[in-house]
């Protein structure tokens, strides 16, 4: 049988992506960064491009992520991938496309390209300032709680931003996070919709440095098809503070509470509705000259699938990574999700990855690593737990 969706809850160091790969992980973790708010005046520098091409082998034991029948299989991922950055005083833009075909072996019907492409494009006056910025991705793997089976998808996320400088000490700021999500297939096809929170904040500039906001905001959910869930209303208020608290410490934290609620069902049953806490973290911190930590944690009202209109999404991220020679960078990450379905469907997933890339030759790297994931879902009856371990090695040649 084909479970029920759970929900996205697309924050921007909590973003998914495909875990089985090492590169597209890492992809997804360095551009959901740069959609964090930044004040001016930007870096000069000329327009610049990189390009990486390389293979990614794989070994996956687990891609369905069953309690049983488990169906493992090999991967050859050839991969390339273009990076453009330009930035003056005043303008920075950024665009960052990559582009892979996944073999399978020995079931090929489960081989099919993949793309992910993030793009930028920010103005920064000396009162005002404007940004767009936009992450699109086709995949198909499994990933976390919310897309835990395998299905063909397009995840489109949009995020304009707008901030004007009332005095040197108080902001007013308009932002939003406006979602699309299509399956290819049609046992999905029930939860494809558009989704957005849009808010707007009042900053204060304090002397060090932080920021303090106020912000209240609206949330919408739409489903594409009439026999999908019921739309979604709701609103949100938060507060907290960004910035730096030292020289070596980033801190975004914030939090408050939603108010959701759906339309009735086609069957006539009542809509479901939540009061909640919202909450938004991000912390990165350097924790040595060649050590940096990235610490995250959100709360949030998302999309659904039958038969939950919506979901909160409790997603906790934490990146280590450290230059541990001068060939050598390692990396650990862990990620730990927990979804609470509005009509009581929860799902949980864990995931630890430990990789490593060593240089070979100046524009030659050796990647590897491996990745742990578990889980259980209760939206089958009993419910039922995963366990999977994903290897892989690549070679990555750049410019």
């Amino acid at each position: 049988m084909t479970r029920p969706l759970a929900v996205l809850a697309f924050a921007v160091a909590a973003a998914s992506s495909a875990r089985a790969q090492d590169f597209g992980q890492q992809w997804m973790d360095r551009v959901t960064r740069e959609v964090m708010p930044d004040r001016g005046p930007l870096p000069t520098r000329a327009l610049v491009h990189e390009l990486y091409m390389g293979g990614i082998a794989y070994y996956d034991d687990n891609i369905h992520l069953r309690p049983d029948d488990e169906e493992a299989q090999t991967v050859i991922a050839p991969f390339i991938r273009l990076r453009v950055d330009y930035s003056e005083r005043q303008l920075d833009a950024a665009g960052d496309v990559l582009a892979s075909y996944k073999r399978y072996s020995p079931d090929e019907e489960f081989s099919d390209y993949e793309q992910r492409a993030f793009g930028r494009i920010r103005i920064v006056g000396p009162r005002a300032g404007a940004e767009i910025a936009a992450i699109v991705q086709n995949v198909s793997d499994p990933i976390d709680a919310v897309f835990a089976d395998r299905a063909e998808r397009l995840v489109v996320n949009a995020f304009p931003r707008a901030s004007l400088e009332l005095t040197n000490t108080l902001a007013l700021e308009v932002s939003a996070n406006a979602g699309y999500v299509s399956f290819w297939e049609t046992a999905f096809e029930t939860a494809d919709n558009w989704n957005v929170r849009a808010d707007f904040s009042v900053v204060g500039h304090l002397t060090n440095g932080v920021d303090l906001l106020g912000q209240a905001g609206v949330l919408a959910i739409r489903y594409a098809e009439r026999l999908g869930p019921p739309d979604v209303d709701g609103f949100y208020g938060r507060g907290g503070l960004r910035g730096e608290l030292t020289p070596v410490i980033h801190l975004t934290a914030l939090a408050g509470w939603t108010t959701a609620e759906s339309e009735d069902f086609l069957s006539g049953a009542d809509g479901e509705e939540v009061d909640t806490a919202d909450v938004a973290v991000n912390l990165r911190w350097q924790l040595a000259p060649k050590t940096t930590f990235w610490g995250d944690f959100t709360r949030q009202v998302a999309w659904g699938g039958l038969p939950d209109p919506f979901s909160v999404v409790n997603r906790a991220t934490v990146i280590v990574e450290s230059t541990l020679t001068e060939e050598m960078l390692g990396r650990v990450r862990g990620q730990a999700d927990f979804v609470e379905g509005s009509g009581g469907i929860d799902k949980t997933f864990y995931s630890l990855a430990v990789s490593a890339t060593y240089k070979l030759q100046p524009q030659v790297y050796l990647e590897g690593g491996v990745t742990w994931r578990w889980g259980e879902f209760d939206d089958v009856p009993g419910g039922y737990d995963y366990e999977n371990t994903i290897v892989h090695l690549g070679l990555v040649v750049t410019n």
